[in-house]
C-alpha cells in the first residue's frame, strides 16, 4: 500500500465489531478498510474525493467519524511530540 494513498478514519466511541460485516468491500475494489478500535483505515488510490467506501462506512456508523490522510496525521504526532 502507498502511504499516499491511506487515510485514517477516527471514531469518538469503539464501532461495533459487525461493522465491517455489514458492507461488502468486494463492492469497492481497489478501496480497502480495516477497523482497529476506534480508528478505521482505508487505502484509497484514487484519492478520497472519489472515494465511495469511506462514506459508505460512515453510513454504518452509529458514532461520528473525521477521516485525515496520512500524511496530516503525521504531522498531528509530530506536533504532540514538541
Amino acid at each position: 500500500i502507498e502511504l499516499a494513498t491511506v487515510h485514517v478514519g477516527f471514531l469518538r466511541d469503539r464501532a461495533k465489531a459487525d461493522l465491517l460485516d455489514a458492507i461488502d468491500a468486494a463492492r469497492f475494489v481497489p478501496e480497502r478498510v480495516i477497523l482497529r478500535g476506534t480508528e478505521v483505515y482505508f487505502s484509497l488510490p484514487d484519492g478520497m474525493g472519489r472515494a465511495k467506501l469511506p462514506p459508505a462506512v460512515d453510513r454504518k456508523l452509529t458514532t461520528p467519524m473525521t477521516v485525515r490522510n496520512w500524511n496530516s496525521v503525521n504531522r498531528l504526532c509530530a506536533l504532540l511530540d514538541d
